[in-house]
């Protein structure tokens, strides 16, 4: 996964380079593009109270996107606040058809 910043530091875009299966997390609104290869699902992410006491408690957005290359070079773009909060991961054992 390759991360560029760019228009630091205000109005700061994150563009994302992601490997096929390679997973990457932020809050609802955050992603402003993605390619055509790109997964999206949306959550509360640990349920509906879990989701709840994130917005009112937390201040963050009480739905959390999962974003998923299903092939390789895939990008994304996302703005900087989202970007904070992304977490990456490589998906173990993916196997997805192109």
């Amino acid at each position: 996964m390759k991360t560029e910043i760019l228009y630091a530091p205000s109005y700061s875009l994150a563009i994302i380079s992601m490997s096929r299966g390679e997973i990457i997390q932020a809050e609802s609104g955050a992603m402003v593009s993605m390619t055509e290869g790109v997964d999206m699902q949306t959550s509360t992410k640990g349920g509906m109270f879990k989701g709840l006491k994130r917005a009112a408690l937390g201040g963050e957005s009480m739905f959390i996107n999962t974003f998923t290359a299903e092939r390789d070079a895939e990008r994304s773009t996302s703005t900087r606040s989202g970007a904070g909060r992304r977490r990456s991961s490589q998906a173990r054992g993916s196997s997805s058809s192109s």
